[in-house]
């Protein structure tokens, strides 16, 4: 995670790093299993600003409303808003990929 930001791969973990590590544990007869919080970053990433542009963060008086949790500043998915399961389907179908992303044998 690239300073706590969902759906990020840091510098200390880079994407070849993060599929040989898969790799490894699946050649051992491991799976790599991971929690993902709903928390997006309020930054100028892609996952927020996809988020922002399909409209499912929760709102306060017509404003995205801001959390603080791990990286800082935060926008919540508003699990009720008809846009929302799309947006968090495909967050998950881009990064947690078998074949060009990181692949995980559970959540």
């Amino acid at each position: 995670m690239d300073s706590y930001k969902v759906f990020t791969l840091g510098s200390r973990f880079p994407l070849s790093g993060m599929r040989n590590l898969v790799n490894n544990l699946h050649a051992k007869n491991q799976h790599y299993i991971v929690m993902v919080d709903p928390a997006v970053a309020y930054q100028d990433y892609d996952a927020f600003n996809k988020g922002k542009a399909a409209d499912v963060f929760l709102k306060h008086n017509g404003e995205i409303y801001k959390g603080r949790v791990w990286p800082g500043v935060t926008a919540f998915p508003d699990w009720f808003h008809e846009n929302t399961q799309a947006y968090w389907d495909n967050e998950f179908k881009t990064f947690f990929s078998a074949s060009d992303g990181v692949d995980i044998d559970g959540l």
